[in-house]
């Protein structure tokens, strides 16, 4: 799958499509996952967020509420000049934000969340993150995981000394080596180059109580085969509670349409709209002929 440079050409115009949808689980007490979207006219952009909290009590809810509307708010207000520094620089931001909240409650000392957050800009995407909530992208039937998860067992994973399946049920799956609000600072990773974007690119963003519970495979055949990116989320989270729903579960989908593509289908909407109408004369002058030589006989 080509992410910069595609074989087909990029359109000129872009529009979005996106869902996003958070469930509790079925064994979770309160929802620790929180999701943020931003889309600006003016500025020319789409943000999509996603934190998982966690911290006792409410910490946890909060620490990703909290993260989410920094990641926005500094995103939005930034001068930077590009738009991968923009987002770093945001969610570092974030990660301070955090920090202070934590300080004005002893309640909600040591809470943290993870952060992953996906920029649309024109025909170009910015992604970044923090902890293991993950970025895919679906393009010509295919899927790729646009991030590496921080924690312990996708290092081992990429070090191959076990497989994607064996980490999504060790016992050390939950822990993670980056977050934010645990430290003063932290290592944003920015997905390494600029997406171009196609049209039909689907992009997901959720918490790991999705990807603990699905593989690739299955994401990618839930998402093909829904009727609309609500269906696909709805599926999606639905098939994690059967596997268990052991944690919040959160997806936003996102898809691309070129400008052509969805004039085209304003136009078919058009012609449908065109056909009911004559087929809706053809039957009154129908039916209005048929009471004439009714009367005529009576007659």
């Amino acid at each position: 799958m080509h992410l910069n440079g595609p074989d087909k050409p990029q359109p000129d115009k872009l529009n979005i499509e996106w869902q996003a949808l958070s469930d509790l689980g079925r064994t979770r007490r309160n929802n620790q996952d929180f999701l943020g979207v931003h889309e600006s006219k003016e500025g020319g952009f789409s943000l999509f967020v996603v934190a998982d909290g966690m911290g006792g009590h409410a910490a946890g809810e909060v620490a990703s509420k909290t993260a989410v509307k920094a990641v926005i708010d500094e995103f939005v207000s930034s001068s930077a000049e590009s738009d991968g520094l923009r987002l770093a620089v945001s969610i570092e931001k974030a990660n301070t934000r955090v920090r202070d909240v934590a300080k004005s409650d002893i309640s909600y000392q040591g809470m943290g969340t993870t952060c992953v957050a996906l920029v649309m800009r024109r025909a170009t995407a910015i992604i970044a993150h923090v902890g293991d909530s993950r970025a895919y992208l679906i393009r010509d039937g295919r899927i790729r995981q646009l991030t590496r998860d921080h924690s312990p067992i996708w290092d081992m994973v990429e070090k191959g000394e076990i497989t994607k399946e064996e980490a999504r049920s060790h016992p050390s799956r939950n822990m993670i080596s980056r977050s934010l609000g645990i430290k003063s600072t932290v290592s944003v990773e920015l997905h390494p180059n600029p997406i171009d974007i196609c049209s039909g690119d689907i992009f997901m963003l959720c918490s790991d109580g999705l990807t603990s519970k699905l593989d690739d495979f299955e994401i990618l055949n839930i998402v093909m085969d829904s009727v609309s990116l609500k269906d696909g989320c709805k599926k999606l989270i639905s098939r994690a509670n059967e596997k268990g729903g052991d944690d919040n579960i959160s997806v936003i989908l996102v898809k691309a349409i070129s400008g052509q593509g969805r004039e085209k289908a304003g136009t078919n909407t058009f012609a449908w709209w065109l056909l009911a109408v004559i087929t809706a004369l053809i039957l009154v002058g129908m039916l209005l002929f048929s009471l004439g030589v009714i009367n005529r006989n009576a007659g």
